[in-house]
């Protein structure tokens, strides 16, 4: 069933992988901060030009994070890849031209506008879950750091800084932290193997 607020069709309960649907997965480039609104225009542009049994899903993946705001911690959740969405059809020139031509579509990822390359199924389960990359993914390792948590900066250009965690980036191995920088409380990006519990 799709949703038509995000254009994204839900999943099947048993199903494995989304690489396992019928269709191919492509990715396209769009105007970042639109791709909700693209993701509409393109489900609805699919049903009036009726290939809608060929452009069949239009996919933007998202992530939830946890960030700190006003010394509150909160999850928010934000597209994992923003000014990109994912769409799987069946690759023709037909269905080609009507992505291409939706408003707010800048191009396709890979491959040329003509003969776009669809995505592999590695990638397909590393970005949308399901099978063994997806599921390696959902095992990801907790670093134990937590919006909130006082830091020092053993490393990098920030070396000897004492810091504030604001959002951990597990995924990426990184933090976003605090720092007051000439009297300013500062967001900077840290590696976490440069910082250690103060």
């Amino acid at each position: 069933m799709t949703d038509p607020a995000f254009g994204t069709e839900n999943t099947t309960l048993g199903e494995t992988s989304p690489a396992d649907r019928p269709g191919d997965w492509y990715v396209i480039s769009t105007l970042s901060g639109h791709e909700a609104k693209v993701a509409a225009n393109l489900n609805q542009r699919a049903a009036t030009l009726g290939v809608a049994d060929r452009i069949l899903e239009v996919n933007i993946p998202k992530e939830t994070a946890v960030e700190m705001r006003g010394g509150k911690r909160r999850e928010v959740t934000r597209n994992l890849f923003p000014g990109y969405v994912l769409v799987r059809m069946y690759g023709s020139d037909e269905t080609f031209g009507v992505v291409a031509t939706t408003p707010g579509v800048l191009g396709f990822a890979g491959g040329d506008t003509l003969r776009p390359t669809p995505l592999t199924r590695r990638d397909i389960e590393k970005i949308l879950g399901g099978g063994e990359e997806g599921d390696r993914a959902a095992v990801k390792k907790a670093s134990g750091w937590q919006p909130g948590d006082k830091v020092k900066v053993v490393a990098g250009a920030f070396s000897d800084y004492d810091a504030v965690i604001s959002e951990v980036r597990d995924d990426q191995g990184r933090v976003v932290a605090i720092i007051n920088i000439f009297g300013r409380d500062t967001p900077v990006e840290l590696a976490q193997a440069d910082i250690v519990r103060a």
